[in-house]
């Protein structure tokens, strides 16, 4: 499975597990409940292969140097400087 693939599924199961966990029922006045999640925490299965929050925050942050430095080879490794509002060639932003 390639990197790409493996992120847009942890994405995805992300996604979805925040939509189905909602917020309450209609109408209610109860405060959601909200889970503190640390590093070691499993996030995603992906076969036999368990994903750790710091794992997840690892990859993600790799994958946006890679994409920051694809765009700009003088980067170096500071985000505030990225100009997160620039678009590439077709017109999609970063």
């Amino acid at each position: 499975m390639s990197i790409k693939r493996a992120f847009a599924a942890m994405f995805a199961i992300m996604l979805i597990v925040s939509v189905l966990s909602g917020c309450g029922e209609n109408g209610s006045n109860e405060v959601a409940e909200t889970t503190v999640v640390d590093g070691s925490t499993v996030i995603a299965t992906v076969g036999d292969r368990e994903i750790t929050m710091d794992e997840y925050r690892y990859f993600i942050f790799q994958a946006a140097t890679l994409e920051v430095r694809s765009r700009n080879s003088e980067f170096n490794g500071d985000f505030s400087d990225v100009d997160w509002n620039e678009k590439n060639s077709n017109g999609v932003t970063l």
